[in-house]
């Protein structure tokens, strides 16, 4: 944490043209570890000016939302899109924010814009169908299930399958396809709390004691205990 010894070294490598955005981003990584949001966000604006990288343009954002200038990060953000519309990177990191503050609308269209550009980014598929589940809009299984094609066997995907096929009255489906994620992803309990759920839902109700048990005796271990208790009360 010797911080002036670090920025002095930073502003040494300012000087030379081979070396002056990795001096002035790392000046803003060090203003970062500070918490100097303002100074941060200030040092990440100047690299863009000699090196147009996305993830400087993600941390000079992150600073200045950090530093309580939303109103500048915005800016900061739709000034970077409008000069690099294709990129993926960054509107992934702006879907994923916008996820974080539930604001549905935003996030799905951040993912469409990476889609318009990778129209097989099964990643960002499957956000734009979780996304459209949970705002009640039509076509969420279908792009679920293509997702789930792209990219077999990866267990969020799969978990996100499982969740659309539940609330569309596939809860057979459903457990299938809860049970193949398990398979992807044996130590995510998150994962098992579903399958029972679904369980429940069919009607499998010694099926579901079976997995519940397991996870109550987990304790501690497992923080969605309130959820794992009021399952058990269905039963």
């Amino acid at each position: 944490k010797r911080y002036d010894e670090g920025l002095t070294m930073a502003r040494g490598m300012q000087k030379s043209p081979d070396s002056r955005a990795l001096g002035h981003m790392t000046e803003g990584d060090i203003e970062s570890q500070r918490r100097n949001w303002v100074a941060a966000a200030a040092a990440y604006k100047r690299t863009l000016e000699f090196s147009a990288v996305s993830e400087v343009a993600i941390k000079e954002h992150q600073a200045l939302v950090a530093a309580g200038k939303s109103a500048e990060a915005d800016r900061a953000a739709m000034e970077w899109e409008r000069k690099h519309p294709e990129d993926v990177l960054f509107h992934f990191y702006r879907g994923d924010a916008a996820t974080r503050a539930d604001r549905p609308v935003d996030a799905e269209a951040h993912y469409r814009r990476v889609l318009a550009v990778q129209p097989n980014n099964a990643l960002a598929m499957n956000n734009v169908a979780w996304l459209m589940h949970k705002q009640s809009k039509p076509g969420a299984l279908e792009l679920a299930l293509k997702a789930s094609q792209l990219m077999p066997n990866r267990a969020p995907i799969l978990d996100t399958l499982a969740t659309i096929q539940a609330a569309n009255g596939q809860v057979q489906e459903a457990i299938k396809t809860q049970q193949t994620a398990i398979t992807a992803a044996p130590d995510d309990t998150g994962l098992k709390l579903g399958l029972a759920r679904y369980m429940v839902q069919a009607g499998q109700n010694s099926e579901a004691r079976t997995q519940l048990e397991a996870l109550a005796r987990l304790g501690d271990r497992f923080p969605r205990q309130s959820e794992v208790a009021a399952l058990l009360k269905k039963l």
